[in-house]
């Protein structure tokens, strides 16, 4: 009996110390696992060095970086100068704020004055389906504008005939209406009216104004290929008839119309044409002496050009200058064509 108790007592030793060595064992690792310091991992997010203004370049000079905990925080940051420099930014950025990617304009598709160059203005101008192509014309295409002027008269005189003329060439359309990408363009209802802003040269902007309040504007949409431009000279609506003088007096007499053989005392052969635009205090002797050293065949220029009255002629005005056989015309600004 004494002998069974000593063994209880002995297994019962060895299960109290099994315990208390686990216990022991338990109590340290916990002590050493709250003692321990975590090693944090960091990263370098970009920050500005100093306040930079709404719609600036970004430069090299704006930027440094810091290195801050990857705890999540930053993941909309921008952690690389390289890619924000040569770009705009949306909105202010103070010194020494880190630099969040939605504060930086990406994709100049979305400003429209990043997609416009130095020399040029964002114009709009109002078309409808006949003027614009039946609405047909896109974001990124590429168009002509073609400005016809009613005929301008002066104490009952024909000063200046009907003219349709190649306005402007060669124009990029940056937006139709507010689409200022071209995937936005296939719409379904397509608007009786709507504008298209154009990037046009700083020089023809007040021109294209001017003509859209005292003209008419049409636009002709241009191929895929070639940059090329037309010195078309202008038409007039004796043009669209026939080119028989006494004819058009019969059909239209409401007009003065000078006949051919009443300017002209002798057949010239004509080859080709100058265009000279008229400049302020143009006569056309003045002109007939500046191309062909003798005010007397201001005539010939006359009756090219379809001028009713030969002491009115329209500054702007761009005009025919017939080159003759054998003479050699002056050089005085004309465009030979």
């Amino acid at each position: 009996m004494m002998k069974n108790f000593r063994k209880i007592l002995l297994i019962l030793a060895v299960v109290f110390s099994a315990l208390l060595s686990f216990s022991v064992y338990y109590y340290m690792n916990e002590r050493s696992v709250a003692t321990k310091v975590v090693e944090q991992e960091y990263i370098s997010i970009v920050v500005a060095t100093e306040s930079i203004p709404p719609r600036t370049k970004v430069t090299k000079e704006m930027l440094t970086t810091i290195e801050v905990a990857d705890d999540g925080f930053y993941d909309a940051y921008i952690l690389n100068t390289d890619e924000i420099i040569g770009y705009y930014t949306r909105e202010s950025i103070l010194a020494g704020e880190g630099i969040r990617s939605e504060r930086i304009i990406q994709n100049i598709n979305d400003e429209l004055s990043l997609k416009i160059k130095d020399d040029y203005r964002a114009i709009s101008i109002t078309v409808n389906k006949n003027t614009g192509v039946s609405d047909l014309i896109k974001t990124g295409d590429w168009i002509d504008i073609v400005l016809t002027l009613p005929a301008m008269t002066a104490d009952e005189r024909t000063s200046r005939p009907d003219l349709s003329i190649m306005f402007l060439q060669n124009v990029n359309v940056l937006a139709v209406d507010r689409n200022l990408y071209r995937d936005e363009m296939n719409r379904i209802d397509s608007p009786d009216v709507y504008t298209l802003t154009l990037a046009v040269p700083v020089k023809d902007v007040e021109k294209l104004v001017l003509a859209e309040n005292i003209g008419e504007l049409k636009v002709a949409l241009r191929p895929l290929d070639g940059d090329y431009v037309y010195n078309t000279g202008g038409t007039i609506w004796e043009e669209l008839i026939i080119d028989d003088f006494d004819r058009i007096k019969d059909l239209f007499p409401q007009y003065e119309i000078i006949a051919q053989q009443e300017v002209t005392e002798t057949p010239v052969e004509i080859q080709k044409y100058i265009y000279y635009t008229v400049k302020y205090g143009d006569t056309l002797n003045s002109i007939s002496l500046a191309f062909y050293g003798d005010e007397s065949r201001y005539s010939l220029i006359q009756t090219v050009n379809r001028i009713a009255d030969e002491d009115l002629i329209v500054v702007g005005t761009a005009l025919k200058i017939p080159v003759l056989e054998n003479t050699e015309a002056g050089d005085d600004g004309g465009t030979e064509n």
